[in-house]
């Protein structure tokens, strides 16, 4: 959900490469990796809850995050449950945006960049930094020098269009050669922090509201209980239509962020101040402005009930009359998370496996968002009961 700093048609040239990327056959190619950090986390579990447990759900989501951005995307296998001291999980522990001095940051860079330069202030600290920069260099240099197989991941997809090989899914090698390493390392980077936090979230909040809807939680587990564990397992979380359904009403329930920004290129009309005003709200080129998202998501005047948890909003019968632009948990137009459909189905694969052994239960009245995230946040941490489930229950 950050933007990148890249403008104009430097930026629109890294979207064109980096977009197949996460073009739905990419992520059916990923899948079976995200099945295998799925299994890890449940491997683990197995041997910590016999009955039920209170854990801290955010400790579980982070790990599983953690792995799949680096297999998927940078081509690392690590167990960061198994082994938590892994240099990848260790740095995303520091890089992701938790605090007040990290938003800051943000903010200035967006508004007094020439400041922040001056000033030497850091989004991610060098030392991190460098150590990004060093892990995703000698990742792309085993894949351009043949020293590891190819294998469906970000690093390949930008290897094979600097080579010019391309695939169905028409990359412009001509789009990414104009970039240098230290380029890609960047939008990597980007994408490691933007994807890791809100990712591990949409888990942790889907997990919440399941604990908290025990009848939404219940079916929703006859739907995923019914699905086949042979074939395409892209294929078969695709079918899953109440999965889809919750997925997309704890997102407008608890965005990925609570706002988003856009800097306008162009003179824009925004219409009448209020209705049947004569007056119009004409914003100049140039002007930064913030979209209230959490606040439109649970607007009563377009949700009905809208601190309740209905999935029904969204079934196919319903989808058609939500008023347009009222829903924006990615973004929209053409600066729209890249990522979105990865981020959805790193969290299906891992709720489809989690839930098919647990369910969740809430043992707190009420949950507190921490003013200080720049991420919605509970303030008190994702602590939830675990139970596992009785076979056949």
């Amino acid at each position: 959900m950050m933007r990148s700093r890249i403008k104009g048609s430097k930026w629109r040239s890294m979207r064109v490469a980096l977009s197949p990327a996460f073009s739905g056959a990419r992520c059916r190619n990923m899948a079976p990796l995200m099945v295998e950090s799925a299994k890890s986390v449940t491997n683990h579990l197995q041997k910590r809850i016999i009955d039920e447990k209170v854990i801290d759900i955010n400790n579980i989501t982070m790990s599983y995050v953690n792995d799949v951005i680096a297999s998927c995307a940078f081509g690392f296998a690590v167990d960061s449950l198994k082994e938590p001291d892994n240099c990848i999980y260790k740095l995303g522990q520091k890089a992701i945006i938790q605090d007040t001095t990290q938003v800051m940051k943000f903010f200035g860079y967006e508004n007094i960049k020439t400041v922040m330069k001056g000033l030497k202030v850091k989004i991610i600290a060098t030392e991190e930094a460098e150590q990004f920069g060093l892990l995703f260099k000698s990742a792309l240099k085993a894949r351009k020098e043949k020293l590891v197989g190819p294998r469906p991941d970000f690093i390949q997809i930008l290897v094979d269009a600097m080579q010019g090989k391309g695939d169905d899914d028409k990359i412009s090698s001509n789009s990414t050669n104009a970039f240098t390493d230290d380029d890609l390392v960047a939008q990597a980077v980007l994408f490691y922090v933007a994807g890791y936090d809100t990712t591990a979230n949409l888990i942790n909040y889907f997990l919440y509201e399941m604990a908290v809807n025990p009848h939404v939680q219940e079916k929703l587990n006859q739907e995923i209980a019914e699905m086949s564990d042979e074939g395409d397992v892209y294929e078969a979380i695709q079918r899953l239509k109440y999965l889809e359904m919750c997925v997309c009403e704890v997102l407008r329930l608890w965005p990925l962020v609570g706002s988003a920004d856009r800097r306008s290129v162009i003179p824009y009309d925004f219409g009448p101040t209020y209705p049947d005003s004569k007056h119009s709200l004409i914003a100049p080129t140039g002007i930064h402005i913030w979209i209230p998202i959490y606040s439109i998501h649970r607007d009563e005047q377009y949700w009905p009930d809208p601190n309740t948890c209905i999935p029904e909003r969204f079934s196919p019968e319903n989808k058609g009359s939500i008023v347009p632009y009222t829903y924006l948990p990615f973004g929209t137009g053409p600066r729209h998370c890249i990522g979105s459909r990865f981020a959805i189905l790193a969290a299906k694969v891992f709720l489809v496996k989690f839930l098919k052994t647990y369910r969740t239960k809430t043992h707190r009245e009420k949950t507190k968002l921490s003013p200080r995230a720049f991420i919605l946040r509970p303030r008190d941490g994702f602590e939830l009961t675990v139970e596992r489930r009785i076979e056949n229950d």
